[in-house]
């Protein structure tokens, strides 16, 4: 009985919680609402640990996620589909979380993962849940053969049939044949001023054949633009110790960044 109690009351907090975001996406503009929930559920997660390759678990692929762990990817796919499901409200948190990892939203086996971040951005912007403002704030055409996981398939022992393999490479080819953009840390100070807290932050490489290396959330601390991210130097969720220029200019395999801003 005290368990089910606990459990309505939960139900009920949950609910008035949903409440108050859906008012205030009414009051504020969507990109601002959307804005807001990212930063506070981002920051609800600071200090959970970091732990890579989360989702490589079990033989069969499934919508899985885990609440006090995360990869960078992980985190910023998290911290999105619980903001989507409480300021849009229609529908559920794994709803979500599946749209935002899974090809066409479907998930059929290893293969159907958006291994790619690239590929993840393209299908995201196109059901409308982010934006890619890149090019409108200095970013530049980026052109780049992607390949990085079909080159180096041992790296990836999940990949365990052709049918897995062959969604790779569909992958790369839709990467390949899409335009990209990105901002080179060079130029990423003249942006600062255009890039919101709350907007997602997608890190490019000059590794050959693969297009980026990490992501986390913008955030502004005392006017400047800090990295709200699971670190996995410091193996937890954390804001980055440097503003973001300066933590893209101390690490050498970062090109660039790429900027989201959720819908």
């Amino acid at each position: 009985m005290k368990l089910l109690l606990i459990h309505i009351f939960f139900l009920i907090g949950l609910c008035c919680r949903n409440e108050i975001y859906s008012q205030r996406f009414i009051e504020q503009n969507d990109e601002s609402a959307m804005a807001d929930c990212i930063i506070e559920h981002g920051k609800n997660l600071l200090g959970s640990n970091f732990e890579a390759n989360t989702l490589d678990i079990g033989d069969e692929e499934s919508l899985t996620f885990f609440k006090d762990r995360f990869d960078c990817i992980t985190f910023v796919e998290y911290v999105l589909a619980m903001s989507l499901s409480q300021v849009k409200g229609n529908h559920s948190f794994e709803f979500y979380l599946q749209q935002l990892r899974y090809r066409n939203g479907v998930i059929a086996g290893y293969g159907s993962r958006l291994h790619y971040f690239s590929e993840w951005i393209i299908q995201n912007q196109k059901q409308g849940l982010i934006k890619d403002i890149t090019l409108k704030i200095g970013g530049i055409k980026r052109i780049k053969k992607i390949n990085f996981i079909s080159k180096h398939k041992k790296m990836y022992p999940h990949i365990k049939s052709l049918i897995d393999y062959e969604d790779i490479k569909t992958s790369e080819n839709v990467i390949n044949h899409h335009s990209c953009n990105f901002i080179p840390k060079a130029k990423v100070k003249k942006s600062l001023n255009f890039i919101n807290g709350g907007d997602i932050i997608a890190i490019t490489t000059d590794k050959p054949g693969l297009d980026f290396v990490h992501a986390g959330i913008a955030v502004k601390v005392e006017n400047k633009l800090y990295l709200l991210h699971a670190s996995k130097d410091e193996k937890k969720v954390v804001i980055s110790k440097l503003p973001l220029v300066n933590y893209l200019n101390a690490n050498r395999n970062q090109s660039g960044i790429v900027v989201l801003r959720a819908q």
